[in-house]
């Protein structure tokens, strides 16, 4: 069974020809471009429109670094339990 799907595709005229003068060179048929295109990009397209769940750059902090950090509890015990609780889960 075949998963092959023809999907109408509309290019501006810039990108269809160098599509076109990459077929030519490498002789290639449009369509080998294509797909070679959407394989290669898909994950960068996918990350640039579906985003990702953190939004800091900082890994998440591992229960044990958590622990560790936070042994020597300050006058404020119960705002240090609102900041543990709200750190991603780690390890």
């Amino acid at each position: 069974m075949s998963r092959d799907r023809k999907y109408p595709l509309r290019l501006p005229a810039k990108e269809a020809e160098a599509v076109d003068t990459l077929c030519e060179q490498a002789s290639v048929s449009f369509n080998q471009v294509v797909v070679l295109c959407v394989r290669k990009g898909l994950p960068t397209v996918r990350e640039l429109l579906t985003g990702t769940d953190r939004i800091t750059n900082v890994d998440p902090l591992s229960d044990k670094e958590l622990a560790r950090l936070y042994t020597d509890r300050e006058d404020d015990e119960r705002s240090i339990r609102r900041i543990i609780a709200a750190q991603p889960k780690g390890e």
